[in-house]
């Protein structure tokens, strides 16, 4: 006769816990309703005719007494469909029911599909601004992919490609009524006279801002004043004698401001504009020709760069 504890694959040493875990172990594998092998409903009886002895004391004891099995509970206890075992005679059907509810509940959750990740609820549209708008800030109306058009705070000297958040004013998802937001990119309009960055180094993040102005071939050699426009607001830029073309000066300070109260620096690129020569009598013709070729003469420049003065 084949030995019980060898059929739960335990040994006689074996507590009734350790042959209640195996006996689980097994009926989950071999239970006819989820194994669909041939001999699956013999397998099954064997294990549970094994069970029923070895969990019960009385019975274990006579079992390990004598070798024997008194009675074959698999014969004598077959239900109205003649299913060996489906009575589970000797066994606490509340506790293989709770089993395999267990099972079949772990199954179900491996084989049910992962849940779909959130979808992303955030909308992102381009905010273009003028250089004016960018150097004060405040609030600008902006309009959504749907066509709303909403309100936003735009902090003075934004970044050309920073983004802006709006809350709440992105897509919405039905199921759980969670909104997503407006991410705006923000872009610069070009400015007819005024780039951001310095001299030949643009920086669409940076506080200094660079400007062009022409001067007269008197006022390069002399010396003197002139105006500068900065964002609608007028400056006074003094020219230093003897300021080559190409020289740039700066104005500390009129750059950018942003909202922690730093600055940047107006920096201007001088052009010397020589006069229409059609426009000239011959007399100021003999006078241009009676200025000295400044290239025949080594002499020192006065005028030091970067350096204006405003008034």
């Amino acid at each position: 006769m084949e030995d019980l504890y060898a059929i739960l694959g335990t040994t006689r040493s074996a507590s009734t816990d350790d042959i209640k875990s195996a006996y689980r172990k097994l009926a989950r594998k071999l239970h006819p309703d989820v194994n669909k092998a041939p001999d699956a409903q013999q397998q099954f009886a064997r294990v549970q005719q094994a069970y029923e002895i070895l969990s019960d004391d009385t019975k274990r004891a006579r079992y390990d007494r004598t070798g024997r099995i008194d009675a074959d509970p698999f014969t004598a206890n077959r239900n109205p469909g003649g299913h060996p075992g489906g009575g589970f005679h000797g066994v606490d059907t509340d506790d293989i029911g709770e089993m395999f509810n267990t099972f079949f509940r772990d199954r179900g959750q491996q084989t049910r599909r992962p849940p779909t990740p959130p979808r992303n609820l955030d909308i992102r549209a381009p905010l273009t601004l003028d250089l004016e708008t960018i150097a004060s800030g405040g609030v600008v109306k902006a309009r959504t992919p749907s066509g709303n058009v909403v309100e936003v705070t735009v902090p003075p000297a934004v970044a050309t490609g920073a983004t802006l958040r709006v809350k709440g004013q992105g897509n919405s998802d039905s199921a759980t009524g969670r909104k997503g937001d407006l991410l705006l990119e923000i872009r610069a309009k070009q400015h007819p006279t005024i780039t951001r960055g310095r001299p030949n180094a643009p920086d669409p993040a940076g506080l200094d801002l660079t400007t062009r102005a022409d001067i007269s071939i008197a006022t390069a050699t002399l010396g003197g004043r002139i105006p500068v426009e900065r964002l609608g607001e007028s400056l006074s830029l003094t020219i230093p004698k003897a300021t080559p073309s190409g020289r740039s000066l700066r104005l500390r300070g009129k750059g950018l401001t942003n909202a922690a109260g730093k600055s940047g620096d107006l920096y201007i690129e001088l052009r010397i504009v020589p006069p229409d020569p059609d426009t000239l009598d011959e007399d100021q013709r003999d006078m241009l020709r009676s200025i000295p070729d400044p290239t025949d003469r080594n002499q020192t420049q006065n005028a030091e760069p970067d350096s204006g003065t405003t008034t």
